[in-house]
């Protein structure tokens, strides 16, 4: 079994084990992701200028991450729902569980915004994340491979150039041709397979 099937196969593992799902968990993750805005703001700003002249994105991240926060609560909790008259002894409730395993790629035009608000919204619900930062804005990229994982739940650097998965979230160091890569169906173990290559993976 290669590497990238073992690591997809990690973060299934801890999806399934539960530790993504409590309120305390979550809220925790997108506390970090806060700090990471305020404290690498200037990086980012600096990033961003070098990629993207024009637009600056944390304000926007800010105000989802805030949008996440103020709500989860809210969100987590079962919404109860009205019965007929064959259901009036049942309970009727809407319950809104996690995928499982989610995989963000983010695209050139908005590299910070495009990035993290998905993020911010899988961790929201509970889910494990694969993240791969868009390989055209450059300094975006590496501010997110190198200062990011800091602030997420045990993401470590792997000998090979990769950051690798953990109970939260998993890295691909990405290249241009690993998008192109990517599985037109979108299955989740082949695309998270077709990231793992170029000068920092594992081979073709």
């Amino acid at each position: 079994m290669g590497l990238e099937a073992i690591n997809s196969l990690r973060l299934r593992a801890a999806w399934l084990s539960g530790r993504t799902r409590p309120l305390e968990y979550r809220l925790a993750q997108l506390e970090a992701l806060g700090r990471f805005l305020e404290e690498q703001k200037k990086d980012i700003l600096e990033a961003l200028a070098l990629d993207m002249p024009e637009f600056s994105e944390v304000l926007l991240c800010k105000n989802e991450l805030n949008e996440s926060l103020n709500n989860l609560s809210r969100w987590m909790k079962d919404e109860q729902v009205d019965k007929n008259l064959a259901t009036q002894l049942d309970v009727a409730f809407i319950r809104r569980d996690p995928y499982g395993v989610v995989l963000v790629i983010a695209p050139c035009n908005y590299p910070i915004y495009l990035l993290l608000v998905p993020l911010i919204g899988a961790i929201a619900a509970g889910n494990c994340v694969i993240v791969k930062p868009s390989e055209i804005t450059k300094n975006s990229e590496r501010l997110a491979v190198e200062a990011l994982p800091r602030y997420l739940d045990k993401v470590r650097s792997s000998p090979h150039g990769w950051l690798l998965p953990t109970p939260c979230t998993h890295w691909a160091h990405p290249t241009s041709d690993s998008s192109r890569r990517c599985s037109a169906a979108f299955d989740l173990a082949r695309s998270a397979s077709a990231m793992y290559w170029g000068p920092y993976g594992l081979g073709s």
